[in-house]
């Protein structure tokens, strides 16, 4: 079976999953959304986050959760078990598991349960994904800046401020 089979098949039984939830009477009564906007939500979740059942459970927890706001700890909650879950499917990991993607997916998921997406991330999408992905982790970054200027010192090498940021830009896309 080839990459684009298993990516269809994945994206299917995930739609499969999430509509048997999308679809339900009381999530339609929460929910904002037409069935039509549902339908479209369902679709393109699935399509952008094919996890399997993931989706289904995580919109179940939130359609259970009462009000239409959410703390923030629920949603890094949610947004990490999508992003192990396409950790775990190898072949959508490289290609699937960007923040965005999955920070997309589960603010469809907040609107299909009729919760306000924006209680999510109080601070902004890119704050909660700086303080979720990119914790501060001092030791880590300390060695990389140390090797990254030692191989520089080494070769004689003189970087301006911008060619410097630059490079560090290019690895992290790389990553």
């Amino acid at each position: 079976m080839t990459v684009h089979e298993r990516y269809t098949q994945a994206s299917l039984f995930t739609r499969e999953e999430l509509s048997s939830i999308a679809h339900s009477r009381h999530l339609r009564e929460l929910s904002q959304l037409s069935l039509p906007q549902i339908d479209a939500a369902v679709n393109l979740v699935s399509q952008m986050a094919p996890a399997g059942t993931i989706p289904r459970v995580i919109l179940n927890s939130l359609a259970a959760l009462p009000g239409r706001y959410l703390t923030p700890e629920t949603a890094r909650r949610d947004t990490h078990l999508l992003f192990e879950s396409l950790e775990n499917l190898t072949i959508f990991g490289a290609a699937f598991a960007a923040p965005a993607t999955i920070i997309w997916a589960y603010q469809n998921l907040l609107k299909l349960a009729g919760k306000d997406p924006e209680s999510a991330f109080p601070q902004g999408t890119w704050q909660f994904y700086v303080n979720y992905a990119l914790r501060e982790d001092t030791a880590r970054h300390t060695h990389e800046t140390h090797g990254f200027d030692t191989v520089l010192n080494t070769h004689h090498i003189r970087l301006s401020t911008v060619n410097r940021l630059t490079a560090w830009v290019m690895a992290a896309s790389h990553c």
